[in-house]
């Protein structure tokens, strides 16, 4: 039998390029992208520390750990850094097939460390239904491209109280029209990183300056309808191509705080979050329906927001003083 000299395996060229670039997205799959750039950023300041101080990174010991959380503490970091310095030293480990270098001695060393320090909470403060019926006329007021998109992001991400990744994540197919408002379908997010989505009503609003059905009709009507990202970003005084990033949403509510003469140092886009649980709470809506609408999984998270929202609520000295 007779065969032909050179007979190719594959009738097609194999990129083992791209076949390893997949293989590398899919093992960092595991993690959120805000998370894994945290990771990065917070590995690369410990391992300038090290190298400062003439120590190996890789590996570290748990000593080490220690030492640089000692030091981080004392440049004045808050142990939410600390926490996130030696979780980016793990996963590094972890990244290079080493044993994590975190032990109990880190551990208790952490523990207390928590309980010398006694840090307060330091979230973004919430913003208030107030403030955002003053922020959406503002945004009208001016009427340029970018505050109509604003006002938009702005009310819609509100009525969600969703993330800002959430929110930027949206496609124009991810959204449709009801007789009682509109649904919004959310796919992968920080607490669904496989990706199961879940389907999410917003109700018109009964104010027409805060109703996000009409923020968002008035930017459809200059985005237009086309398949893509709901959000588009700005190029000049026109629209831009790809999906807006999502720290356009804390620009979004810093104009529009400065629109309205207010300071920001305390607000960012998760003040729409929180201002969403905050108002929900106060106006009585039970913790569940808070939940479904937001997609928090914790009941304990959830009463972070519920504490301040319900303090004045009940007065136990009523009519005494």
């Amino acid at each position: 039998m007779c065969f032909p000299e050179q007979v190719p395996l594959f009738p097609f060229t194999i990129d083992l390029a791209a076949a390893g670039r997949v293989k590398q997205r899919i093992l960092e799959a595991h993690l959120a992208p805000g998370t894994l750039r945290n990771y990065r950023s917070n590995w690369l300041s410990f391992e300038r520390w090290c190298a400062a101080v003439g120590a190996r990174s890789l590996p570290a010991t748990p000593a080490l750990l220690i030492d640089h959380a000692a030091w981080c503490i004392a440049e004045g970091l808050r142990l939410e850094t600390v926490h996130m310095r030696v979780k980016a030293a793990n996963w590094m480990h972890r990244e290079r097939g080493l044993p994590a270098p975190s032990d109990e001695s880190v551990r208790y060393f952490l523990g207390n460390a928590a309980r010398d320090l006694a840090e307060r909470p330091q979230g973004k403060q919430a913003l208030t239904p107030a403030q955002l019926r003053a922020m959406a006329p503002a945004f009208r007021a001016r009427g340029q491209l970018i505050d109509i998109r604003d006002c938009a992001m702005v009310l819609l991400c509100f009525a969600g109280g969703w993330r800002r990744s959430e929110l930027v994540a949206l496609d124009f197919g991810d959204v449709k029209w009801l007789d009682q408002g509109l649904t919004l379908w959310l796919g992968k997010s920080k607490t669904d990183q496989t990706g199961r989505g879940r389907l999410v009503g917003i109700c018109r609003g009964e104010r027409a300056v805060t109703c996000p059905l009409r923020g968002l009709d008035a930017w459809l009507a200059r985005r237009g309808r086309e398949p893509g990202p709901l959000f588009l970003p700005m190029r000049g005084l026109g629209l831009g191509k790809g999906r807006l990033h999502s720290d356009g949403v804390r620009r979004a509510v810093l104009r529009g705080l400065r629109l309205i003469g207010e300071e920001t140092g305390r607000f960012g886009a998760h003040s729409l979050r929180a201002g969403m649980i905050t108002a929900s709470i106060e106006a009585g809506a039970t913790e569940t329906s808070v939940m479904l609408r937001t997609g928090l999984r914790s009941y304990q998270t959830l009463r972070r927001y519920v504490r301040p929202a319900t303090i004045f609520r009940s007065d136990p000295l009523a009519g005494v003083l």
